[in-house]
């Protein structure tokens, strides 16, 4: 029996976190500390399943649209919250549900 895509996440969410620390000592010993190196973006699949890890800091105001134009079609064509978890664990660069929940919630408010 297969793992589940959340079980996955947990997994590779370990994974993610060890590659960036590896990645950092590496730099550290291979570049002059002025090169400034960043790890901006992982990708890789497990199972067949894709990730796909943007690393370092994201605009915070196009977050923020980009997750309110979710909602707003959400809304606007009845998609389920179960549907819209379906399309986000198999495409990577969707917004987690959990993200759009929480933009959700501000609407609401």
């Amino acid at each position: 029996m297969g793992k589940t895509i959340k079980l996955k996440y947990c997994l590779c969410k370990n994974c993610w976190k060890n590659i960036k620390k590896k990645f950092d000592q590496i730099a550290k010993e291979n570049y002059h500390s002025n090169d400034q190196v960043t790890l901006k973006e992982l990708s890789y699949t497990v199972a067949n399943t894709s990730f796909q890890v943007e690393f370092g800091s994201q605009n915070i105001i196009e977050k923020n649209k980009h997750e309110l134009a979710i909602v707003q079609i959400i809304d606007k064509y009845q998609i389920p919250r179960d549907g819209y978890w379906a399309l986000s664990a198999i495409q990577s660069d969707l917004s987690r549900d959990y993200l759009v929940s929480n933009q959700l919630e501000k609407v609401a408010q």
